[in-house]
């Protein structure tokens, strides 16, 4: 935005002392915008599958496991320092669940967090969690609505 308002001015970035901006393509779902295309959804997969290392490949089968043979009660929480590859484990299982069709929902505390997860977004926003919680805080969800419809439907969820 700020290189719009530059140009404008007839300015550019490093007019103003400042990097030019590069897009980061790798934060696009490219999944989500061809879903119906098999080849790439195969090919999507298996590139994040060959960039894991061991001990996220651990993990990977690990959660893949368990997703599959007890959805409900398959729940994981990975921690680890900054710079360990959680964000990729949680980009390759996505995308390794998607790619088979099955709902999957990437949902974070913070808006920071959310950008890093394909279709990333704030757990307040798909669960309508109040934003000022106390003990007598509920969700504004309706069971029967359609937002509740698709979230039954999610085979995976992220909550990070």
């Amino acid at each position: 935005m700020l290189a719009q308002g530059l140009a404008d001015q007839q300015l550019s970035l490093s007019d103003a002392s400042m990097p030019d901006y590069v897009f980061n393509w790798s934060h696009v779902d490219c999944l989500g915008a061809q879903l119906n295309d098999e080849a790439i959804i195969r090919q999507v997969v298996g590139d994040l599958q060959r960039q894991i290392n061991p001990d996220q490949d651990a993990c990977f089968r690990t959660i893949t496991q368990r997703v599959v043979d007890n959805p409900q009660g398959a729940h994981f929480y990975l921690q680890g320092p900054r710079g360990t590859g959680r964000t990729f484990l949680y980009k390759t299982i996505y995308h390794h669940f998607r790619s088979q069709r099955k709902s999957a929902l990437c949902v974070a505390s913070t808006g920071t967090a959310a950008l890093l997860l394909p279709s990333g977004r704030t757990s307040h926003a798909p669960f309508k969690i109040p934003i000022d919680l106390d003990e007598a805080s509920l969700s504004l969800m309706s069971t029967s609505s359609r937002l509740a419809s698709e979230l039954k439907k999610c085979r995976l969820g992220h909550l990070g």
